[in-house]
């Protein structure tokens, strides 16, 4: 069951059944469906008492998960599994969706194709930004200051235990749940204009760190971040404030945004997560398994719905060794 692999097929001949929180998986690496078992045996030991259908229920984890699917990706291996999937984004570090003709190298492409590429990657990057700068937004009206940026969540895995890492994607969650659901809420909006006893008004509030452009697409030659972050605002009424929000779920919602484009449809759920810490604890740390919100390499984080295998050095040296491999 054990690498090294000739290629994509000889790690699919190695294809098995199985099953997580009680949920079949037809087909999925071995590499996989072990690390699956092992958080089904810590939520057992967690939650005793209850069958894996009633801890899948109080853990709120849909009974749809996405593991095979094409492309280059831990997906293609069966190493990978997407779960909530429609409330858990890919966000800021959104790869592009490109033709076969374009992945590989891109030293390896023609000029006309390498343009192409470069187009196609800048334009990601620039919906990457949109979303963090909407998050910045969020961060400055609301006071609570939980900016978000790929690299802050990567350089998390290398400082935080899991449940730190958790409590910052939710309170980003959080944060950009609220001021999105504020544009029916116009009393909210003033009241934190107004401020709070810990919390300046916002006349006075210091703006928060300032994102940077996503090199999460590395082929787009720009540098500058691409998406305005509206800082005139500091001084804007209410109703200026609950028009630009208005404007932010506008992007939010729209097809192609890093909010819906990893969705079924539009997102209505506001979210960036709603994972359990439990469920977490155990696909991250029983389980052994990378999470997609801070374990991916580079800027390519916030895939808040992926959990893989390249925790496992035969998987990650393949991978390194395969780039641009379709399967």
């Amino acid at each position: 069951m054990r690498g090294p692999w000739r290629d994509v097929a000889a790690i699919r001949a190695q294809f098995q059944a199985g099953t997580f929180l009680g949920v079949a998986i037809d087909r999925a690496h071995p590499l996989l469906l072990e690390r699956l078992a092992a958080a089904d045996a810590y939520l057992q030991q967690r939650f005793a008492g209850l069958s894996p259908d009633q801890i899948r229920r109080h853990l709120r984890v849909t009974p749809r998960f996405g593991v095979l699917r094409g492309g280059g990706s831990y997906h293609a291996k069966g190493w990978a599994i997407d779960i909530n999937y429609d409330t858990n984004p890919w966000v800021g570090g959104q790869a592009a969706d490109l033709p076969d003709r374009l992945g590989g190298r891109l030293s390896g492409l023609s000029p006309a194709d390498r343009a192409r590429r470069q187009e196609l990657e800048a334009a990601q990057n620039r919906r990457n930004d949109e979303a963090l700068a909407i998050i910045w937004r969020a961060a400055w009206l609301t006071g609570r200051g939980e900016t978000y940026s790929t690299a802050e969540m990567t350089a998390r895995r290398g400082t935080d235990t899991t449940e730190q890492i958790w409590a910052h994607a939710t309170a980003v969650s959080s944060e950009l749940h609220d001021y999105l659901a504020a544009r029916a809420d116009p009393a909210r909006i003033e009241a934190w204009l107004a401020g709070a006893p810990t919390i300046p008004a916002m006349a006075t509030r210091p703006l928060p760190r300032r994102p940077r452009h996503s090199h999460a697409n590395q082929a787009d030659p720009g540098g500058a971040f691409a998406a305005p972050l509206h800082e005139e605002l500091r001084t804007a009424t209410a109703a200026q404030w609950r028009a630009q929000i208005e404007d932010d779920y506008r992007t939010y919602a729209s097809r192609g945004s890093n909010f819906e484009r990893t969705g079924a449809g539009a997102r209505t759920s506001m979210t960036v997560t709603d994972h359990h810490l439990e469920l977490v604890r155990a696909l991250r740390d029983a389980g052994g398994l990378a999470w997609g919100a801070s374990d991916i390499e580079g800027e390519q984080a916030g895939d808040f719905m992926h959990f893989d295998t390249r925790t496992i050095a035969a998987c990650a040296s393949y991978m390194a060794s395969h780039r641009g491999e379709r399967g």
